[in-house]
Order: structure tokens, then C-alpha cells, then sequence
């Protein structure tokens, strides 16, 4: 039986064959590795926080919009 894997342990390799200006994620996806690993590559993190952050990001629904712009994805 094959091991079962989060996809936040992909990632990593997902982000190597890209180039983009936004990674736009739910709450499965806050963790302080990706985030730094995102701001190294100058990458905006659109992923809200989890409830149990001590530091909330803050995340509104005007910069959610112009991420997916930016991104060429449309939520309308």
C-alpha cells in the first residue's frame, strides 16, 4: 500500500516549474515553510491563516481579487 502524502509536501517541486506572482491556497496550505519559501521567490501568498496562528496574515477580499488578476483566474 502506497504512502499517503499532504500536498503541501509537493509543492516545493510544483513551485520549480513555474513562474508565477501569486499562490492562491486554503487554510491546508499555512505553514511557515511555504510562506517563506514563497517570499524567497517574491511569490504573494494569498492563503488565509488557520485558526490556531498566533499571528493572523491579513487577508482581505480586495488583494484575494487582484491576486487572481494578476494571476489570470476570474472568481466572477
Amino acid at each position: 500500500m502506497p504512502r499517503q502524502r499532504a500536498d503541501i509536501t509537493e509543492t516545493g517541486l510544483l513551485l520549480d516549474e513555474v513562474d508565477s506572482e501569486a499562490f492562491i491556497a486554503d487554510k491546508a496550505c499555512d505553514a511557515d515553510a511555504l510562506i517563506e519559501l514563497l517570499e524567497e521567490r517574491q511569490i504573494a501568498a494569498v492563503i488565509p491563516s488557520r485558526k490556531n496562528r498566533r499571528i493572523h496574515r491579513k487577508l482581505t477580499s480586495h488583494s484575494t481579487k487582484r491576486e487572481m488578476k494578476s494571476t489570470g483566474s476570474s472568481s466572477d
